[in-house]
């Protein structure tokens, strides 16, 4: 037979016991559920179920946490009385969700262990989207990993489906040569359900090279002065040259020396005169940079000097006669 007895809070252990109940019942009663520890705090834990791996809670945003097994789990650290706590997850075992219940409070006056956590496989959905424009091969990736490539205009689906509440990020690996491909609602994170609005548009590259720089010019005596330049950035180290071209300073494959050095100088020499340099630059894909233009002067003739050379006196007198 279990006998409960009920102490009135007003009632100290000595009129506790004039009442008829004995003192070590009243003291018993008075530190029932008090922790073997430290007076007036207590440990806080709960229960786990579903898991499979390796989970991570916090307590308060520190007292971390790493729970391996399922069942009971308790926090290192005791928590005073009256004292609010919030258990969080910090992290799941991949694939999965785990949901706390119970896991804010208010520390009562004694060990807190209702919380309760439950893992499950987390579901998954198709990333899926349309290509337009497509003349060739299109590769894509998601995430680095999971490749796919589209070989014409049509709905796409990537062969492996996204864990819900996960990042995605699709990204362009490769295209059509000549074809620019821009991508929208790339990136996102997962929701409950499939993700179709991904869009991807192709086009023939119209983007130039950024313009090279010519270095040197001026003024010089060489005829076949060694003109070099400095490319601006997006091109392949195509270039073509003239070096006497007019305005409005363009160049064909007709009037122009091809090379892929970066040096040039005119193969005979050149009269005396003023040239002007017009260089350009190709990418892959057959577009070329705006010309580059730098003015050239050749003087070859030496200066004539004229000089006064001062008479000696028997000149000047002869003169004077």
């Amino acid at each position: 037979m279990i006998l409960f007895c009920f102490v009135p809070s007003y009632l100290t252990p000595v009129e506790s016991s004039a009442q008829g109940v004995p003192l070590s019942a009243v003291y018993s009663l008075l530190l029932f559920n008090k922790h073997s520890g430290s007076s007036g705090s207590y440990t806080l834990g709960g229960i786990v179920f579903g898991l499979t791996g390796s989970l991570e809670i916090d307590k308060n945003g520190a007292d971390n946490l790493i729970i391996t097994d399922n069942g009971p789990f308790t926090f290192p650290a005791l928590i005073e009385e009256n004292t609010s706590y919030s258990v969080s997850m910090v992290k799941a075992p991949a694939g999965y969700n785990c949901t706390i219940t119970n896991g804010t409070g208010i520390m009562p006056e004694n060990d807190a262990n209702n919380i309760s956590i439950v893992c499950a496989l987390a579901p998954m959905y198709t990333l899926d989207g349309t290509v337009s424009g497509l003349a060739g091969s299109l590769e894509i990736t998601r995430n680095g990993t999971d490749n796919l490539t589209i070989a014409s205009d049509s709905p796409f689906t990537f062969p492996t489906s996204v864990t819900y509440n996960h990042p995605y990020l699709i990204e362009v690996v490769s295209t059509p040569s000549g074809y620019d491909c821009a991508i929208s609602n790339a990136s996102g994170v997962m929701p409950d359900h499939d993700v179709t609005d991904v869009g991807i548009t192709c086009a023939v590259d119209t983007t130039p090279p950024t313009k090279l720089v010519i270095n040197g010019g001026g003024a010089t005596n060489d005829p076949q002065y060694t003109w070099s330049w400095t490319s601006g950035g997006g091109g392949n180290g195509t270039y073509r040259y003239n070096t006497d071209c007019a305005w409005p300073y363009t160049l064909d494959n007709t009037h122009s020396i091809m090379t892929t050095s970066t040096t040039a100088s005119p193969a005979t020499p050149l009269p005396d005169g003023g040239y002007n340099m017009c260089v350009q630059e190709r990418d892959d894909d057959g577009n070329w940079s705006d010309s580059a233009v730098k003015m050239l002067i050749i003087n070859t003739v030496s200066p004539t000097v004229n000089e006064t050379v001062p008479l000696n006196d028997a000149e000047e007198q002869s003169l004077n006669c």
